[in-house]
């Protein structure tokens, strides 16, 4: 397997996304993806815990499609 297809084949695995503000800045947001819909509530509940906004879903091209808003991300990152 050549380097590219590996890097093709492990952004294709990761499914999930959270994009934040990290603490100290105003405007730039920045985002993590993540492989399953878990390890994207987990790394929510830490952002959460630093009281920065959140919104998180899933990427293209993986369905269903899925968007978290900022007033639900506290809910769905609690949920199971």
């Amino acid at each position: 397997m050549t380097r590219k297809s590996h890097q093709a084949m492990s952004v294709l695995a990761k499914k999930w996304y959270v994009s934040f503000v990290p603490e100290g800045r105003q405007v730039k947001r920045t985002a993590k993806t993540f492989e399953t819909e878990s390890e994207a509530k987990a790394f929510a509940l830490k952002v959460l815990a630093r009281g920065l906004a959140l919104t998180a879903g899933t990427l293209n091209p993986h369905l269903p499609k899925r968007t978290i808003s900022w007033p639900d991300a506290k809910i769905w990152a609690h949920s199971e």
